[in-house]
């Protein structure tokens, strides 16, 4: 009796834990557990999951190393120096003789010492081989994602409710991708074990607010990463949890408090991360090079869907949408799908709503929303990458489903059942439906969902229970076909089909590139095999996916499955999710638009098939794919299924599928419409007085919009006077796009001018809505208006003064690429959709950011100007608009500013004071930004006069112009000292030379190729014009008008995205920072201003991209990417580059060491800042400022020693000027654009965009922008300095010398505009044509080419009569050279499209492409050199053309033989002669 008591007591202890919710808890990890361990042998040993196998043998190979096992020697055969046994020390810390080193890195290597160590114990008892582990590694994969069942649980229930943290676990065991991870070792189950591992530590930290709690998540948190690192986003959750306990702990001590907790917080919490990290990974560490290179593959095969084979099904897929369809339809289950991304959405609205709870929904969206923000910039969505999301997901799924429940059981209290129900239910008698009866019907309506949940779980289940049905097939064709048969394997970077080895198998090789041998290879293959065997769906998938690259093999499929190839399918092995004999049946086939073979296969099976459509290879691809067996039953022979494969269309429009290709019907669209007749005019009147004709068109525009510009500018000075003609520009070029983008018009002179009254309609309705204040601000202002005019068009004129004495658009030498140029803007302004034609790949659209084309074609289409004269207008008008932009930029900071301080009115002379006008700071910048050109014209001019000084005879070349934009000379790759630890030790070989472009606005417009980066720089002033005025009314403004004017600006910078998209990283930067000074500033809570700054930031985001979708939709970008840059920029050329606003910035920052009153010493010491107040956090901060340039300056980096010297300078000063705002804001902006420029240049010293030239375009374009944003800042910087007047004889003697220097050299910037223009227009044909005629030149111009002399007027003939006389833009034929020669003269002319343009940027438009660029080479040089007439016809035909060249460059490049047949072509009535001049001949080919 006594043991039985004590039995009873002894229990008693714990009976406080069999509570219900425990034991539900415990019910559901039993049933999680029943699903997960279920079926662990799915694959019989195969190993079918190929990065579960790939563990599995590296594991063993590292265990055989170590135990020095049978089979180590194969092991280390690619590494002979590993050295085997356990290692050493030394051994350890050396990753090329280590035998711990995995030397793969694509997963995390943990995964593989934890195999290695099970391998060892296990090895006590049994022998075991490497694919035995996988019940240890599947058991191990189950039990992580069962513990995460119990710890959405926990977390759940500290966060919300018991009740949402069980029904989030019931949930999640029910879940289909949880079911199935648990099947595969991979990192998914751990890494999401380890995430909640992170929040609940978080949880923790939160509440308790204890130092070892810091540790502890640190410690977590590089657990959770060392699976995989692609979950680093957990740091978000953990920033705002040390920021929340921070911010509560630090009301009283003020916000240096905050800061300091914040930094101690974080720091502790990551170094622990990287500790535990680098204990669990070591040679992440010590092998950096070989991880970096490895994470770097994994990250760019992720972004790049089919540059590997296993991610081109990915091609096409939209973002998000296709994760959403996957996810709820195959990851979850419809109920759980649906329920939970209703839940992400509903706990966006609560928290944006400020109703739900701060902590617990704050950590989760924040981890949860830029997770998936960062999956889906991805081009690959392998359905996995959720997983980690999952947990988080279901959560707030619960937390809706309880909270609807709740709410109506509160309905059902509250006693208003038939008051809510009344406008539902009002056919029902509702004395029938009383309140007692509502809350049995919630419980079996929640009963009812949570029974449908659990369904897909189940189902999915069933997988297991049956054997793999690769297996399947391979017993199938064990019993049916006999050994040593011929089979065609169509598996290609896909699984495969056991026992195979017994047959004559051959692969079809998918992804090789598509062509004619592959092809016919095939073609003999199907008609020698038997069967056809298929181990999954991927292969077709991703052919008909990609079919732009696999148009061949695409074909292929589509006759195979429509029986066209003698081949039945005869046997199918499938195994769909079942439950009580209905299936859930995944359909590839209707997905990419194939039939499905043989229907009657699936008459026997008693299942109900629930087609839902497709299922991603993540889902299918493993564990049960369809595998396919056919049967060839016709036997048809290798001539005729050669035929019918090769009857594939050879030109790429037939491929209404392929992307930067034109479907069908937009194809025959574009060739109809844009005749040039009818959109420009040769006339007389026209072009001679085209430049007036032009400019009044321009300032029609102009007067049409600046009631817009009035009232949207109204926190800017001249209320945006100067910026109207830009801005009517952009919002007319962007309505008529809009249009023709909505279907609702084609592009032409109608759409433009439905435009234009539609912009003169909402100016007059806003100048009848502001009448008074409009009128007002042009009366006050006509001063400016004046002056802004007789600026304007006095640039006009002097720009067009020189275009018209170098009116050439080619040249052999210098002429850059203005036939491309040409070609582009005749192909826009000619479109009839969007995007346009490309006219040097016929067939296919325009890969290029057009919209400076765009642009330009508003005028050029109002006024019928030829293109040629056009071109030669544009030029002026943006270096106009461009000098102009920069003049109201600059006036409005200087009409901002507050009056000088120290200022002495007596005594100061009159030009002093005529300097302190805002207007001189405008014309200041007027000349910073366009008209003065790099130290290198000062350079020349010095150095040709010490060269006749010491030598009289010395003959003086004259001035290059073309040399100031080539200061950074070519160099090889930099050798760095061991210490820059992110690069290699060294590099070598002709890879390694970069090329620089060291551009300025004057060169760019000077040598007036009408480039991207040339056309974006008004619109980009614009852009800064339109942040100015953001910046100005942020505290000021209403909130509808802040929200307008946020809105504008977002569209400004997201046209540079398709005017240039270099220049919207930079300006979105700008304006980002600009966004968060500007709040920085405002009175209110952090949290408020973080809050404000992300909803101001995210509308600027979001419109600029949504704005523009269309063109974003249609841009391809190749390769896109970041990579280190193996280049550094000498500190002697960056100071000729950007000396002198250097200068005036030094200077600049010496002045304001004396504003603060304690001097230079106290400046540099930091003793100035007023933000912060305590002393050892000044030492500490000066400390970090020094550490770092000094290092740059140890390891050879001087210029960026240089930019991050300034760069901290420029934060520290924007801080610590925070009470000063309201007086000195003008000055804040000129230094965030300074440490704009800083940080992008420093950028550049590190960083360069990947499938560069070196880094020739990434500094070409980024040294720009550093242009811009440097003079804008140091022209206002400059007119500030020179109104002062100082009484300390040290800064009197500063400004004395500063002033000096800075005289000096302007007067050595001013070099190179007034001799690189002179040396300019005369770098020419030698003609002595003077106007605007950009192809005047050819009337008495000859080139050289092979060493034969071709009279371009000949040519010129041609080119007119094709203007004159083709309707439609029909594809012509012409001969095919190199690039900058005079190839492609035709369609450059004309802008009629070509097979084939100049090739080089074809190859850098269309990457993908690059086969079919060099196909179109050949075929080119096959219609003009084969002298079988049906051959060349039949080339002709594939690619549409209509018209043939052959002027004096092709019988040059041609065999006369072959040209001949065009004329015999001509007497067999094919083709007709439609012009000829004895030097040019066109023919068009006869229908």
């Amino acid at each position: 009796m006594n043991k039985w008591n004590a039995l009873l007591n002894h229990t008693g202890r714990y009976r406080k834990y069999l509570t219900g919710s425990n034991l539900i808890i415990l019910g559901i990890l039993l049933f999680a557990a029943l699903l997960r361990l279920n079926g662990l042998n799915w694959d019989s040993g195969f190993g079918f999951h190929p990065d579960e196998r790939s563990l599995y043998l590296r594991a063993d190979c590292m265990y055989r190393i170590l135990a020095e096992a049978l089979g180590y020697k194969t092991c280390i055969s690619d590494y002979p120096n590993v050295r085997t046994g356990m290692p050493g020390i030394s051994t350890f810390l050396n990753p090329d003789t280590s035998p711990l080193n995995p030397r793969w890195f694509p997963l995390g290597s943990v995964l593989i010492y934890l195999l290695v160590a099970i391998r060892f114990f296990l090895e006590i008892f049994v022998d075991l081989q490497a694919l035995d582990m996988r019940y240890a590694g599947r058991i191990l994969s189950a039990l992580a994602d069962i513990a995460s069942v119990g710890m959405i649980y926990i977390i759940g229930r500290r966060l919300f409710s018991t009740r949402i943290g069980l029904l989030a676990a019931f949930f999640m065991a029910s879940s289909a991708i949880n079911v199935q991870s648990s099947h595969f070792y991979r990192p998914e189950t751990f890494s999401a074990l380890f995430c909640l591992f992170v929040f609940w530590a978080l949880i923790r930290l939160y509440d308790e607010q204890r130092l070892r709690d810091v540790l502890i998540v640190g410690a977590l948190l590089g657990l959770a990463l060392s699976p995989k690192i692609n979950v680093v986003f957990l740091v978000l959750p953990l920033f705002v949890t040390c920021f929340l306990i921070s911010q509560a702990n630090s009301k009283e001590r003020g916000y240096i408090y905050l800061v300091s907790r914040l930094t101690i917080y974080l720091g502790i919490s990551l170094l622990s991360a990287m500790c535990v990290y680098a204990l669990l990974n070591p040679y992440a560490v010590l092998d950096i090079g070989t991880y970096y290179s490895d994470v770097k593959s994994q990250s760019l095969m992720a972004k790049n869907a089919g540059m590997w084979p296993f991610t081109t099904q990915y091609v096409g897929t939209m973002p998000l949408l296709y994760q959403l369809k996957q996810s709820v339809i195959w990851g979850l289950g419809i109920p759980i799908g649906v329920i939970s991304w209703s839940g992400v959405i509903f706990s966006i609205v609560l928290l944006c709503r400020r109703k739900a709870s701060r902590f617990a929904d704050s950590i989760i969206l924040i981890w949860l929303v830029p997770q998936l923000i960062f999956l889906e910039s991805f081009e690959v969505h392998f359905t996995r990458y959720l997983f980690c999301l999952i947990p988080f997901m279901v959560l707030l799924g619960a937390r809706l489903l309880i909270s609807i429940v709740d709410s109506a059981r509160h309905i059902v209290v509250s006693g208003n059942c038939e008051k809510c129900l009344k406008g539902v239910l009002h056919w029902m008698p509702l004395h029938r439906f009383p309140n007692a009866y509502a809350s049995n019907v919630i419980t079996i309506s929640f009963c009812a969902f949570v029974t449908l949940a659990i369904l897909p779980g189940l189902a999915f289940s069933s997988v297991y229970l049956e054997p793999h049905t690769a297996v399947q097939g391979s017993e199938w064709l064990h019993l049916n076909v006999p050994s040593g048969t011929k089979i065609l394997s169509d598996n290609h970077w896909d699984e495969f089909i056991p026992g195979m080895e017994r047959y004559d198998v051959w692969q079809f090789p998918l992804y090789e590139s598509d062509s004619r041998e592959k092809i016919s290879e095939l073609a003999r293959n199907l008609s020698e095999s038997d069967y056809l065997v298929f181990y999954s769906y991927r292969p077709f998938v991703s052919a008909l996916r990609a079919e732009d690259k696999y148009p061949l093999s695409a074909q292929y499929y589509r006759f195979l499955f429509e029986g066209k190839l003698g081949y039945e399918l005869v046997e199918r092995f499938h195994s769909y999710p079942s439950l009580w004999r209905v299936s859930l049946k995944d359909d590839p086939y209707s997905y990419v638009g194939l039939p499905e073979p043989l229907d009657s296969l699936q008459s026997s099976d008693s299942h109900l098939h629930i087609n839902l459509g497709y299922a991603d290879d993540n889902v299918v691809g493993y564990d049960h794919p369809q595998v396919l067996i056919f049967q060839n039953t016709a036997k048809l022979p290798f001539a005729m299924i050669d035929t019918m494969l090769s009857r594939v269309s050879s030109s790429l429009t037939d491929n209404s599928n392929a992307s930067l290709l034109m479907q069908e019907e937009t194809f025959q669209t574009q060739i109809s419409g844009g005749t040039w007749s009818e959109r420009f005019s040769n006339s007389y009147f026209v072009n001679k007085y085209a430049a007036v004709i032009w400019l009044i068109s321009v300032e029609l525009i102009y007067v049409i919009t600046l009631p817009i510009a009035i009232i949207l500018f109204r926190f800017l000075p001249d209320r945006g006077i100067i910026f109207a003609r830009t801005l009517g520009l952009l919002l007319i070029s962007y309505l008529s796009w809009m249009l023709v983008n909505l279907n609702l018009m084609s592009f032409g002179r109608e759409v433009i001018v439905i435009s234009i009254a539609v912009t003169a309609l909402v100016s007059g309705l806003i100048f009848w809505r502001y009448k008074e204040q409009i009128l007002s601000v042009i009366l006050d202002q006509w001063r400016l208006i004046t002056l802004s005019e007789i600026l304007f068009i006095s640039l006009f004129i002097g720009f067009l003064m020189i275009r018209m004495f170098n009116p050439d658009l080619w040249h052999p030498f210098r002429g850059g690429e203005k036939p491309m140029d040409m070609a582009y803007l005749q192909a826009v302004a000619r479109t009839s959709l969007f995007p346009p034609y490309d006219p040097w790949f016929s067939g296919g659209i325009m890969n290029y950011y057009y919209w400076g084309y765009l642009i330009v074609s508003v005028p050029l289409l109002i006024t019928t100007i030829p293109p040629h004269t056009a071109f030669n207008l544009a030029v002026p008008l943006l270096f106009a608009l461009a000098a102009t932009g920069a003049f109201s930029i600059v006036f409005n900071l200087a009409t901002k500013t507050c009056a000088p301080v120290n200022r002495v009115e007596n005594n100061r002379k009159a030009f002093i004071k005529y300097l302190e006008r805002p207007v001189m700071a405008g014309i200041i910048g007027v000349c910073f930004v366009a008209l003065i050109g790099n130290l290198d014209g000062m350079l020349q001019i010095i150095t040709a006069g010490l060269k006749v000084f010491y030598d009289p005879t010395y003959l003086y070349s004259g001035f290059d112009f073309w040399k100031s934009s080539r200061v950074i000379p070519p160099g090889l790759a930099v050798i760095p000292l061991g210490s820059a630890f992110w690069m290699a030790s060294g590099y070598s070989g002709p890879s390694d030379i970069s090329y620089h472009i060291t551009e300025f606005p004057f060169f760019s417009f000077l040598f007036a190729d009408l480039h991207a980066h040339m056309m974006v720089i008004p619109f980009g002033l614009l852009s800064l014009g339109l942040l100015l005025n953001l910046f100005l009314c942020i505290g000021r403004g209403s909130k509808r008008y802040v929200t307008a004017i946020t809105l504008v600006l977002g569209v400004s910078i997201g046209s540079l995205w398709a005017i240039n998209s270099w220049d919207y990283p930079s300006y979105l930067l700008v304006a980002i920072a600009t966004v968060a000074v500007a709040i920085y500033y405002r009175n209110g809570s952090v949290w408020y201003k973080c809050l404000y700054f992300l909803l101001i930031t995210s509308c600027i985001i979001a419109s600029s991209v949504v704005a523009f979708w269309p063109f974003w939709n249609s841009y391809e970008t190749f390769g896109a990417g970041i990579s280190l840059s193996l280049w550094i920029t000498p500190l002697s050329s960056y100071l000729v580059i950007h000396g002198l606003f250097l200068a005036v910035i030094v200077w600049f920052v010496c002045d304001r060491a004396f504003t603060c009153g304690k001097g230079i010493k106290a400046h540099i010491s930091l003793e100035y800042l007023t933000f912060i107040q305590n002393r050892w956090l000044k030492y500490i901060l000066l400390s970090v400022l020094i550490v770092f340039p000094a290092y740059l300056i140890f390891i050879g980096y001087y210029t960026a020693c240089l930019n991050l010297v300034i760069l901290e300078w420029a934060i520290l000063n924007v801080l610590n000027r925070r009470e000063q705002i309201y007086e000195n804001r003008s000055v804040v902006f000129s230094v965030i654009l300074l440490g704009i420029g800083c940080a992008i240049a420093l950028g550049v010293e590190f960083l360069k965009f990947n499938n560069d030239i070196g880094r020739m375009n990434t500094l070409f374009k980024f040294y720009l922008h550093v242009w811009i944003f440097y003079s804008l800042s140091a022209s206002f910087m400059l007119w500030y300095l020179l109104q002062r007047h100082y009484s300390r004889p040290s800064a009197i003697w500063l400004y004395r010398c500063a002033s000096f220097v800075v005289i000096v050299l302007i007067l050595g910037c001013i070099n190179y505009p007034i001799f690189g223009t002179l040396a300019r227009i005369q770098d020419r044909f030698d003609t002595e044509y003077i106007g605007l005629d950009g192809s005047a030149y050819m009337i008495t111009a000859d080139h050289v080419e092979q060493d034969n002399t071709i009279e371009l007027n000949s040519d010129r003939g041609a080119i007119r009569w094709l203007q004159s006389n083709v309707q439609g833009t029909p594809i012509i034929l012409e001969a095919h050279d190199e690039q900058y020669h005079w190839s492609s003269r035709i369609s450059s002319n004309t802008g009629l499209p070509t097979i084939l343009g100049w090739p080089w940027h074809q190859i850098q438009q269309r990457n993908n492409a690059i086969s079919e660029i060099n196909r179109r080479k050949i075929v080119i040089s096959d219609i003009y050199n084969t002298t079988m007439g049906y051959k060349a016809l039949k080339l002709l035909e594939d690619y549409h053309v209509t018209y043939i060249v052959v002027g004096q460059l092709e019988r040059i490049h041609y065999s006369p033989d072959g040209l001949q047949k065009f004329n015999n072509m001509v007497s067999d009535g094919l083709l007709e002669t439609v012009f000829n001049n004895q030097g040019t001949t066109v023919y068009r080919i006869l229908p």
